[in-house]
């Protein structure tokens, strides 16, 4: 039986140019490899308990078909005080031809690209106090430094020094970034589902997406739920359910939110988190469990 196709010339309709067979035969050899990339990266972007692609992973796709994206245009935007860029990009074929475009935004009244916190170290005092400025050396507390045997270094605390705006540059990346990745999208999602995943490009997902779809069953009092995938990136509902768990209990402060995580989850002191995202869904899990029965 060949496989062939008769194409009919019939001005102004959608054509078969290829026999289907073949084309889906490609897409999944195509979904295959894919599969097994997504599936060795170390750190996967998992949302409502489902990994999403990157631009990168879109990049990979788009390689198989010889496929690129480039930026076209980049506007700078402000709505009211609201600021951000409108970026535009297109996928482009390898003999130069662009077969689809998209835009995309990154606003800093988004949760993620607003403010973010800013950290510093303040220098421990023989008398239990901290302080910014260096002291006189017979004022500071010294302890080995594990760089340098031997030797020994002023003690140092990392504290929570305020909040600091997501700065303009990073912005105008992100929107570029996104746009990118959905000029691909529009041309590779159907590969990208024959490969089991979302077609929602990551960078532009909040994570509550579906979460009353995705809600777990309610759970037997006393038993414990075993998380699927525990070296995975903890969720946003994760994080989201830390957060109000912890104002709850009376924690307010980030650094005393980082400082009590950093010791649920056995972090040495004076060693703290850096920051609630960087949580295993393991270790959030745990968290979440040790909190709920702090709070009762």
């Amino acid at each position: 039986m060949r496989n062939e196709m008769t194409v009919y010339e019939m001005a102004g309709d959608i054509q078969v140019s290829r026999p289907p067979e073949q084309v889906l035969e490609e897409a999944r050899r195509a979904a295959t490899v894919l599969t097994d990339v997504l599936r060795s990266k170390s750190n996967k972007v998992m949302m409502n308990g489902e990994q999403y692609l990157e631009f990168e992973d879109w990049q990979t796709v788009a390689r198989f078909y010889g496929l690129t994206a480039k930026v076209k245009e980049t506007e700078f935007l402000d709505y009211g005080g609201v600021k951000g860029f409108l970026a535009k990009a297109v996928a482009v074929r390898a003999d130069g031809m662009e077969i689809s475009a998209a835009e995309a935004m990154c606003m800093n009244d988004e949760e993620k690209w607003s403010s973010r916190p800013k950290y510093g170290y303040l220098f421990v005092l023989k008398d239990g106090t901290k302080q910014e400025e260096e002291p006189p050396t017979d004022q500071m507390v010294w302890v080995d430094n594990p760089k340098k045997p031997g030797k020994k270094m002023p003690k140092k605390e990392r504290v929570l020094m305020g909040e600091v705006c997501v700065p303009l540059f990073q912005l105008r990346s992100m929107a570029q970034t996104r746009a990118c990745a959905k000029a691909l999208r529009n041309v590779l999602a159907w590969v990208v589902v024959l490969a089991g995943y979302r077609p929602s490009v990551a960078e532009e997902m909040t994570g509550d997406e579906d979460t009353e779809e995705k809600k777990p069953p309610l759970q037997e009092p006393g038993k414990k739920t075993e998380i699927k995938d525990p070296d995975a990136p903890a969720t946003e509902p994760q994080i989201k359910a830390i957060h109000a768990i912890l104002e709850k209990l009376g924690v307010k402060d980030d650094f005393e939110k980082h400082q009590k995580v950093s010791r649920i989850i056995g972090m040495p002191e004076p060693e703290v988190i850096t920051s609630l995202s960087i949580l295993k869904k393991g270790q959030a899990g745990t968290v979440i469990e040790a909190l709920g029965k702090e709070q009762g």
